[in-house]
């Protein structure tokens, strides 16, 4: 599984990747207390039963608090991570939080939306699901570019193209998924086949 969901920093710091910071602060400040204490700190979006348990320290949230300060950085984060931006998210993030997968992906399926569509692709990178994740992406980038943008940060305005190629690149850094699998989708566009040949 790639480190790009299981190292995800908005994961460490327990929130959804659109979260206010009042709660990456007040997640920042609980973990922090209890580290201090040497207790261990857990959240309901470290989703045991689906990855890997986290054992956070404070060089762990300090840097996953660092490396979602940047607008750019924050698109790149929540790539990789769950959204809940609809009354649908709600819904089907608590079946997920439940480590009911299944039933989470079946609630996004039912209305396209920047956030299924991202939580969908999250979902395929868990299961390892290229097919799906590749339609899913694809979906994303060529339909709601701006909308992704700008529901991550207003500031920042990248093309279909741009975020295909940030996407790739990411896969391409982390090093744990086949990118030539990608190729062999074949619901994905002219473009998607371009970028990642």
């Amino acid at each position: 599984m790639t480190n790009l969901v299981t190292h995800n920093p908005y994961r460490i710091l327990g929130v959804y990747s659109n979260s206010p910071m009042k709660d990456i602060l007040s997640n920042l400040n609980k973990t922090k207390a209890f580290l201090k204490v040497g207790k261990i700190v857990s959240f309901p979006l470290d989703i045991p039963q689906l990855l890997p348990s986290i054992e956070r320290d404070e060089t762990m949230v300090s840097s996953a608090q660092t490396s979602i300060e940047r607008p750019m950085d924050q698109i790149k984060h929540t790539l990789f991570w769950f959204m809940k931006a609809t009354p649908l998210d709600d819904i089907a993030l608590n079946h997920l939080i439940s480590g009911n997968i299944v039933q989470a992906k079946d609630i996004w399926d039912k209305k396209e939306t920047v956030s299924a569509l991202l939580n969908l692709m999250t979902c395929a990178m868990i299961e390892g699901n290229v097919d799906s994740l590749v339609v899913k992406a694809d979906t994303l980038f060529q339909k709601y570019s701006s909308e992704f943008c700008s529901s991550v940060n207003e500031t920042i305005k990248l093309s279909s193209t741009q975020l295909t190629e940030l996407f790739v690149e990411q896969l391409k850094i982390d090093g744990n998924f086949d990118l030539s699998k990608m190729l062999q989708v074949s619901d994905a566009s002219d473009e998607w086949r371009k970028i990642v040949g």
